[in-house]
């Protein structure tokens, strides 16, 4: 082996943003009604009138999209107005009819603004405050809560094993309460990022057999016996299942998941499956290897199952953070009510208590598929951390759309620097689910467990810290300060007090 040679190592996670926005314009000769306060605001976006011609909707928006591309690509960033079979290897500019505006004294059309698929970097996350910066200084946008801001993450066009997606799942119930209080309340209850924690059927008390009668896999079950399940050591990734998906690969796999059966699962098309056995090494081979991430998970999986919450020892003292705070703990927001706008869908119902965190990762953990931790947190429109890729059809037949976890709960937002920061935390939150030591996940879980309970001191700033995004939590936490008010929020002292009157 070449010195040189590049040492394997963990791939950056892939990720891209959706931006919604709404781009207010007047034609080149009507004033501004803002004329008074133009100053402050950004400028305007004119459209030269033509009073020979009539320029349709759609000619305006094509207008007004290629003029928003023009401004990204003149300033370095590859933009283009979105093509139905997108590759998100540039900026992309696109309608979104969910968008809506009314009283606006000037013309406006809504916007969804997508970022390329990129692997996570320091550049990478750059470059969505870069964008949405110059957008919003150059144009006039706004935001209203019609408006929303998405971040996928995934691991390019892979598909994740089943022990990823537990952990990711099992992390994401477990923190959701925490992690909303980044955003406005009331994205919590919008039909369009409803809180997994209070309206998937796991919230509202479903076990697996409960989503599986009602599940539509395929005739032979090929998703929840194959594609979708536990990967081991050595196999092949999940993207070759869906590449070689006939019966006999099916067998085949099942074959090697028999009781007794331990090896990884090969399957070469002249010799037919594999037991995958090693040939015997004849130099020594050092020190035994560490245990794999197969056998970490079993390791995982026995200390939830022997967890009995109700004799949890809560701590006796605060988490102690990393970082110094720069004032005291917020509490849990109180569970509000269930606000039911006129939307035009039929909603999910509401769970009447919060079965907890072990409890819920426990249902995870027991599932056989990646497909069927879908089930168990998928909601009628869509959830604020939302699987869907990983549903049977997506499993068995991706097509052109990459496997990522689409994280919904953000409003809509003119700020590049919450725009970046948010997408750091959602890539960090994937990567902490995936690869911290079991040890840690636990705890990690543990201390969200007390903190929703009630009976410790614990935050999203604590969660932050403790999972090593160490300048997210700084940021998370004047965040909070900034719109502790506006949101509603109360430090910890404060409840105290409200709870001690009489």
């Amino acid at each position: 082996m070449s010195v040189n040679q590049a040492l394997p190592r963990a791939r950056p996670r892939t990720f891209g943003v959706e931006l919604e926005f709404i781009i207010l314009w007047l034609w080149n000769d009507e004033p501004d009604p803002y004329q008074d306060e133009a100053g402050e605001l950004a400028p305007i976006l004119r459209i030269p009138r033509d009073h020979s011609t009539t320029l349709t909707y759609t000619d305006i928006e094509k207008i007004i999209y290629d003029m928003i591309c023009d401004v990204l690509n003149s300033h370095g960033l590859p933009a283009q107005r979105w093509q139905r079979a997108p590759e998100y290897s540039s900026w992309a500019v696109k309608p979104d009819v969910s968008i809506m505006l009314t009283g606006e004294k000037v013309n406006w059309h809504c916007v969804e603004l997508t970022s390329p698929a990129e692997r996570a970097s320091p550049d990478a996350f750059k470059a969505i405050s870069y964008a949405l910066d110059l957008i919003s200084s150059t144009y006039r946008i706004m935001v209203n809560d019609t408006c929303g801001f998405h971040v996928h993450v995934g691991d390019g066009k892979e598909t994740m094993p089943l022990e990823h997606v537990r952990r990711v799942a099992s992390l994401l119930w477990a923190a959701d309460p925490i992690i909303a209080t980044l955003h406005p309340p009331e994205r919590r209850t919008n039909p369009f990022s409803r809180s997994i924690r209070e309206y998937s059927p796991l919230a509202r008390g479903k076990k697996i057999a409960d989503v599986l009668s009602q599940a539509n896999h395929s005739e032979e079950h090929t998703c929840i016996r194959y594609i979708g399940r536990s990967h081991r050591h050595g196999e092949q990734p999940i993207s070759w299942r869906i590449e070689n998906q006939q019966m006999k690969h099916v067998l085949a796999f099942e074959d090697s998941r028999a009781q007794g059966s331990y090896n990884p699962f090969f399957y070469d098309e002249t010799k037919g499956p594999s037991g995958g056995t090693i040939a015997p090494q004849t130099t020594d081979p050092g020190p035994g290897p560490g245990p794999t991430a197969s056998e970490m998970e079993t390791h995982i999986e026995e200390v939830i199952k022997t967890i009995d919450v109700s004799k949890l020892t809560y701590l006796n003292s605060a988490y102690s953070p990393t970082i110094k705070r720069l004032g005291p703990r917020f509490s849990l927001p109180e569970r509000g009510p269930d606000i039911v706008e006129n939307w035009l869908v039929e909603l999910d119902e509401r769970a009447k208590t919060d079965i907890g965190v072990f409890a819920a990762v426990s249902e995870i953990y027991a599932c056989e598929s990646s497909c069927v931790v879908l089930l168990l947190l998928e909601t009628r429109e869509r959830p604020n951390y939302n699987l869907l890729r990983y549903i049977c059809y997506n499993l068995m037949d991706p097509g052109t759309n990459d496997p990522t976890i689409e994280f919904r709960q953000a409003a809509g937002t003119t700020s590049g620097e919450w725009a970046e920061i948010w997408a750091r935390i959602c890539v960090g939150l994937i990567d902490f689910a995936i690869h911290a030591p079991p040890d840690r996940f636990i705890s990690v879980l543990e201390h969200l467990e007390y903190a929703t309970s009630g009976e410790a001191s614990y935050d999203v700033v604590d969660l932050l810290d403790e999972i090593g995004l160490f300048a997210e939590s700084v940021f998370a936490e004047k965040r909070l300060t900034q719109y502790k008010d506006e949101w509603g929020l109360k430090y910890e002292s404060e409840s105290q007090e409200k709870n001690d009157l009489p």
